[in-house]
């Protein structure tokens, strides 16, 4: 997977009221990852990549949660956190560009039950 900057500023997420549920993951090795990336599970190892609808079918092509913070795990698995329920990221900061660059589509919002609210320009996406 190609490095990937990061678009996410400090004030990118935004809390419901209370900070989002994370959950420790290991990142699999190879891989240089933003905050904020949308992560999917490798069904085999249990291990997390940057998520993918369009590539291998081995759990990457469902969404499971936003990554907390950077992860450089190019020379070898890494740990870190994963958001997965319970906060808002801002639509402008996914979509449509960042679909390419392998953060989320339609597909994985269904995945992570998430719904966007729709602002204008400042869309929110709750998950």
């Amino acid at each position: 997977m190609p490095t990937l900057t990061d678009p996410y500023g400090d004030k990118e997420i935004v809390y419901a009221g209370r900070e989002p549920e994370a959950i420790p993951v290991t990142i699999l090795s190879g891989q240089n990852l933003p905050k904020g990336a949308v992560l999917g599970r490798i069904t085999a190892s249990g291990k997390y990549v940057g998520y993918d609808d369009d590539g291998t079918d081995d759990g990457r092509r469902v969404a499971q949660g936003f990554l907390v913070e950077a992860v450089d795990a190019t020379a070898g698995d890494a740990t870190s956190a994963m958001y997965v329920r319970g906060g808002m990221l801002r639509v402008a900061n996914l979509l449509p560009a960042a679909k390419a660059a392998g953060f989320l589509d339609a597909n994985g919002i269904a995945d992570m039950n998430g719904r966007v609210i729709e602002r204008g320009s400042d869309d929110i996406f709750v998950f």
